[in-house]
């Protein structure tokens, strides 16, 4: 708490449409807010800062907001008479009064955010096709702090994925070129003489290093690796080293050529120690590093869950592995002994692997070489699927009371004489139409039974779908979802959840509704969107 985190400021990112009449486009912009919050009942608007782009993602840290944006320079869509002649962003900062009447203003305002020899290029990258920037803005009222200054730096390359550490921001891109091999540059040395680990099949990443110490992103080093970073959570900082998880080769060629390696790499980003060749055939689907260990899922019929002991850089050390039907997308940790793993339970059917519903596996891992499922949770069958898959935002967990939420979209088969307390039927016949039930936040809770075995148990779901006769007339914009098919009404969809003092909120893009856990009963409804041609009547819930 206090002035120098920021807890009264508000910061709201968006997007906005300009028209820029020199090129007869519309350019795409980031728009950052800062708001005022000390008085809730009535905000005030600080500051806007908007740069020419896309927004990528932001951390918060240490009173300081980072915003990392990526953009193609327009000059790839212009002829050369139209080209704008400059090379960064369209940058601009405005007062709160400039800010209220910023859409109706003309483009002049926007100008370029530094000159093109500003621009940072990393000698030997090769050609770039996009600009990234990092925007730096102090969010502390502190005494000793500036309000509202900001610092941005732009890059040549892509911000695919972005992890972000005490003191440092990693940006990661995989690049894809068939027709010829990956460059023979620092992925290569980095694995020199292990010829499993060098780049296939033209795939490789590039991983630029700028540093956080000072406030401002300062470009570090860049080093490129063999294979793809599936997520942010492939990259981690332990004791100023990084640890990167990538998965190259292709797993459908006949024969499979897929592989996946671990590297560990110093300050520099020089190579100090790594693993090639991990589970041939398969690649990555989820990774997680807690401390000196690191938790690797691998796929392609059966699910490795591998552990891995880090504790000594230069030589990454796998310590154990469990194979299990289907296979985690997400992984979270619980506590020190385990570690939650949300994805999708499968069965093999003539060859074929055909997944089922949504499958939660506790593991244990306090023996690190004999890793155990101690908990399986399934959620409905074939066709259900989870936000938390593809989006770690949407799954909550208070380890304080063991409670986890996660939005699902579920399907069920009919035919089904007894379901699971997840709603799925695991000994019913496979369907060819598995119709949708279901939407909404599945509640579970983590806890021991009396023979102090993990349970995972649920408690109750939440939903904001209505199912009066009023619903499609209350919910005009509707989607087609899923595989397996099965109308849900789209701005109810639950995808987002927040534990506080008892009581569970859930967000969807038309309300936000709070229940109280132990009951489950709905306390408050709260509207967020108005549709339009519609009666109060059908608005009413």
């Amino acid at each position: 708490g206090g002035p120098d985190t920021g807890e009264d400021t508000l910061i709201v990112i968006g997007s906005s449409q300009l028209y820029n009449a020199t090129t007869s486009m519309y350019v795409a912009t980031v728009v950052v807010q800062l708001w005022d919050v000390s008085n809730t009942s009535a905000p005030v608007l600080d500051k806007m800062i908007q740069l020419e782009g896309q927004y990528a993602t932001a951390r918060l840290l240490n009173g300081r907001v980072y915003i990392v944006t990526r953009m193609v320079p327009q000059w790839t869509y212009l002829n050369r008479k139209k080209t704008l002649g400059r090379c960064a962003a369209l940058f601009r900062d405005m007062t709160a009064a400039a800010a209220r009447t910023a859409q109706t203003r003309a483009m002049e305002p926007l100008l370029p955010v530094m000159p093109c020899n500003e621009v940072g290029l990393v000698e030997g990258l090769g050609t770039a096709q996009e600009l990234m920037s990092i925007i730096s803005v102090d969010i502390s009222r502190a005494a000793t702090r500036s309000y509202g200054a900001y610092t941005v730096v732009t890059h040549a390359g892509r911000a695919a994925t972005v992890y972000v550490s005490q003191e440092n921001i990693y940006v990661a891109a995989t690049n894809y070129n068939y027709n010829r091999p990956a460059p023979q540059e620092e992925g290569d040395e980095a694995v020199e003489g292990d010829e499993k680990a060098k780049p296939q099949y033209g795939v490789w990443s590039v991983i630029l290093k700028f540093s956080i110490k000072s406030g401002t992103p300062t470009f570090a080093a860049l080093t490129q690796l063999p294979g793809s970073i599936i997520n942010q959570f492939a990259m981690d900082e332990y004791l100023g080293n990084l640890r990167v998880a990538t998965s190259s080769g292709e797993m459908w060629a006949r024969p499979p050529t897929s592989q996946s390696h671990l590297f560990v790499l110093d300050p520099s980003l020089l190579l100090t120690g790594s693993i090639a060749g991990i589970a041939p055939g398969e690649r990555i689907y989820s990774v997680r590093f807690m401390g000196a260990r690191g938790y690797l899922v691998t796929y392609r019929q059966v699910d490795p869950f591998f552990v891995f002991d880090l504790s000594v850089a230069s030589v990454p050390t796998m310590l154990g592995y469990l194979k299990i039907p289907g296979y985690s997308d997400y992984l979270h940790p619980m506590d020190s002994n385990h570690m939650l793993g949300v994805g999708m339970d499968t069965e093999e059917d003539q060859g074929r692997v055909l997944r089922k519903g949504v499958k939660l596996s506790l593991f244990d891992v306090s023996d690190p070489e004999n890793p155990q499922e101690e908990a399986v949770l399934l959620l409905g069958d074939q066709g259900s699927s989870t936000e938390v898959s593809y989006e770690h935002k949407a799954f909550t967990f208070h380890p304080a009371t063991g409670l986890l939420v996660l939005p699902v979209d579920l399907h069920q088969v009919e035919s089904c004489k007894e379901r699971t307390p997840g709603g799925s039927c695991p000994n019913a016949a496979r369907e060819s139409y598995t119709p949708s039930t279901f939407q909404g936040a599945y509640v579970i809770y983590m806890s021991k039974d009396e023979q102090g075995k993990t349970l995972l148990k649920v408690h109750g779901r939440v939903t904001h779908e209505r199912d009066d006769a009023g619903a499609d007339a209350a919910d005009t914009t509707r989607v087609f979802w899923g595989g397996w098919g099965g109308w849900r009404q789209s701005l109810r969809r639950v995808y987002r959840s927040v534990y506080m003092d008892g009581l569970l909120y859930t967000f969807s893009d038309r309300q936000v509704q709070v229940h109280k856990l132990e009951s489950m009963m709905k306390a408050i409804v709260i509207n967020i969107t108005s549709p339009t041609c519609l009666s109060p009547k059908v608005w009413a819930e």
